[in-house]
C-alpha cells in the first residue's frame, strides 16, 4: 500500500490443515413400475485450522524502514452441512407425462475461533510494545427448507414441462471480540454483533422445445421470483429488506444450414445471490490499522447473456457474446490515506458489460491424439454505482488453452495441458497473467474395473493472482495470493457389484442454496 506518507508492506505465510470426512446414503423404492420414492441424506463435516505469521513493514518518503509489527495467529474453524432429501416420482401415463416432488432440508452451521497478538518491532526488531491483541469468534447457523414439485408434460406439438418451488432460509450470526491486551479476555461490546437473516423465495417456472423440422430447433423458458429478504444487526440496530418480483427469461434456437454449418442463438437472464459467509459481519484484524470484514447487507447482482455460435463440422466453434452486469457486487480494499488504515469489505458497487469472441477447435491429429483448443478475446465496460474516489478502467484481455490427450495403448492415456491469460485491466482492478502447465496419466486394469491416476497440477507455479491492483482515494494497493495449486495426486479406483444395477443419482432441491453456504 502506497500511502502518501510512506510504503506500507504485509507479508502472510499460512499453514492450513484441514481434516474432512463426508458420506452419502440414498435409498429409492419402487411402489409400482409407475411410482417410486426415495431418500437421501449427506453429511459433510470440515475442519480446517491456519497458523499465519504475517510482517508489516512501514517505511517513509525516503523509503527506511520505521518500524516492523509481528502478527501471529491461529485460527480454529470447523464446519458441518447435513443436507436431508425426499422425493417422490410417478409417471402418469404413457404419453410419458411425469410429476416429481422434492422435500428438502439443510442445516450449516460453522464456528470461527482467532486468537492473534500483534507487537511492535523497531527496525533493529527490538521490541516497542503490543500493537494489538485479541480474539475473534463466529458462529453462522444456516437452517433452509424447500419444496418444489416439477411437471414433464410432452405434447405432440412440443415437450413441456413446468414446475414451482418455495425455499426458506434463515441464517443467525454470533461475532464476539474479545480484547486480550492486558492477558484477561475483555469483551468489546463496540467490535461485537449478532446478525439475523431470512430468505424467502417463491418461484415458478415453465420451459418448452420444439423441433420444427431438420433445420431448426427452439427452446423457451420463463421463470418467475418472488423475494424477500431481511437482515437485522442488533448492535448496529440497522435493519435492511428487500422485496421484489422479477422475471427470468431463457431462449434459445438453433438453424442447421447444412451438414457442416449449424448455428445457435441463446439468452438468458440470471440472478447470482451472495454466499452465506459474505453476509457475515465477521471481522478479522491484521493490526490495529488494517481488517477484513463481511457486509450483511450485500444484495443480489444480474446478468443479461446473449451468446451466437457458429459450429463447422465439430470441428471449429466460433462464438460472439455479450454479458450486462447489474447491481455488481465484489471485494473492495478500501484505504484512509490520512490515518493509514486499510478495510477489506465487499460491497455491491458496479455495473458492468463484458463482451468477446472466442474461437474452439477440436481435432485428431493421429489415432493416438486428440486436442482440443480455444483462443478467446475479451473486453469489457465497467461504471461504478457508489462513489468511492476511485476510477474505472477496462483493456482487452486474451485467453487461451490446449488440452491434449495421448493414447499410449488401448488401457493407457496421457493427458498434457496447458493454459495462458494476458494481464488486463477490469473495472476497480488490474490483474497479472496467468498460466498453468498439467500432466495427467491413467491407466486401466482387470477390465477396467480399476483406474489409476496420476496429476501433477500447476508444475510451473504461475496459476495463482498476482499483480492484483487498484488505486482508492489515491492510495495504490498491489496485492498477490500464492494458493498452494501445485500439487501431485495419485488416485486408485475400484469398481465392484453387479454392473447390470441400474443406479439413479438424483440431486438435491436445494442444491443452489446449499452451495451457498461455501461447504459444498
Amino acid at each position: 500500500m502506497y500511502f502518501p506518507d510512506g510504503l506500507f508492506h504485509m507479508k502472510s505465510v499460512t499453514k492450513v490443515k484441514t481434516e474432512n470426512l463426508s458420506g452419502k446414503l440414498a435409498l429409492d423404492y419402487d411402489l409400482s413400475e409407475c411410482t417410486t420414492i426415495g431418500f437421501q441424506y449427506l453429511n459433510d463435516g470440515n475442519n480446517p485450522d491456519f497458523k499465519s505469521d504475517i510482517r508489516i513493514e512501514n517505511y517513509n518518503t525516503q523509503n527506511e524502514l520505521d518500524n516492523v509489527t509481528l502478527n501471529n495467529s491461529f485460527t480454529d474453524k470447523g464446519s458441518k452441512n447435513q443436507t436431508y432429501n425426499a422425493h417422490l416420482i410417478t409417471k402418469l401415463d404413457s404419453l410419458k407425462r411425469k410429476l416429481s416432488f422434492d422435500l428438502d432440508y439443510f442445516n450449516y452451521d460453522s464456528k470461527f475461533d482467532r486468537n492473534f497478538v500483534a507487537n511492535n518491532f523497531t527496525p533493529e526488531m527490538a521490541f516497542v510494545d503490543v500493537n494489538q491483541s485479541g480474539r475473534n469468534i463466529s458462529n453462522q447457523d444456516i437452517d433452509n427448507w424447500s419444496f418444489k414439485a416439477d411437471m414433464e408434460h410432452p405434447l405432440q406439438a412440443l415437450n413441456l414441462s413446468y414446475g414451482a418451488k418455495m425455499s426458506f432460509t434463515n441464517s443467525v450470526s454470533d461475532v464476539l471480540y474479545f480484547n486480550t491486551i492486558t492477558g484477561t479476555p475483555e469483551l468489546d461490546q463496540n467490535q461485537s454483533n449478532r446478525f439475523k437473516y431470512t430468505e424467502n423465495n417463491q418461484a415458478i417456472y415453465v420451459n418448452t422445445d420444439r423441433k420444427l423440422n431438420e433445420k431448426w430447433n427452439f427452446q423457451m423458458g420463463l421463470r418467475l421470483e418472488n423475494i424477500q429478504t431481511n437482515g437485522f444487526s442488533e448492535t448496529m440496530n440497522q435493519e435492511t429488506g428487500n422485496n421484489y418480483l422479477k422475471l427470468f427469461p431463457t431462449f434459445y434456437a438453433s438453424y442447421k444450414k447444412n451438414e457442416n454449418n449449424t448455428f445457435s442463438l441463446n439468452y438468458g437472464k440470471r440472478i447470482n445471490r451472495p454466499r452465506f459467509d459474505l453476509l457475515n459481519p465477521f471481522r478479522i484484524y491484521i493490526n490495529s490499522n488494517s481488517y477484513s470484514e463481511g457486509n450483511p447487507f450485500l444484495s443480489p447482482s444480474f446478468s443479461d447473456n446473449f451468446e451466437l455460435v457458429h459450429s463447422y463440422k465439430e470441428i471449429l466453434r466460433t462464438s460472439v457474446f455479450v454479458n450486462a452486469i447489474t447491481n455488481g457486487y465484489g471485494v473492495l480494499f478500501t484505504s484512509n490515506p490520512e490515518t493509514n488504515t486499510q478495510i477489506v469489505t465487499r460491497k455491491n458497487y458496479f455495473k458492468n458489460l463484458n463482451y468477446g469472441i472466442g474461437e474452439s477447435y477440436s481435432v485428431s491429429f493421429a489415432d493416438w491424439w486428440s486436442s482440443e483448443n480455444s483462443l478467446y478475446l475479451l473486453g469489457a465496460k465497467t461504471e461504478f454505482i457508489k462513489d468511492f474516489n476511485a476510477t474505472p478502467s477496462n483493456s482487452l484481455q486474451i485467453d487461451f488453452s490446449t488440452n491434449n490427450t495421448f493414447l499410449l495403448g488401448k488401457t493407457t492415456k496421457l493427458q498434457i495441458d496447458f493454459t495462458y491469460t494476458t494481464p488486463f485491466k477490469s473495472g476497480l482492478y488490474e490483474v497479472g497473467y496467468t498460466s498453468s502447465f498439467d500432466i495427467g496419466f491413467k491407466q486401466d486394469l482387470f477390465n477396467k474395473t480399476m483406474q489409476i491416476a496420476f496429476l501433477a497440477n500447476d508444475l510451473l507455479n504461475t496459476s495463482y493472482l498476482k499483480d492484483f491492483t487498484s488505486v482508492i482515494n489515491g492510495v495504490k494497493q498491489v496485492y498477490e495470493e500464492k494458493q498452494s495449486n501445485r500439487f501431485v495426486r495419485l488416485s486408485v479406483v475400484y469398481n465392484f457389484g453387479d454392473k447390470k444395477i441400474n443406479v439413479q443419482q438424483s440431486d438435491f432441491g436445494n442444491k443452489e442454496e446449499n452451495k451457498r453456504t461455501g461447504g459444498n
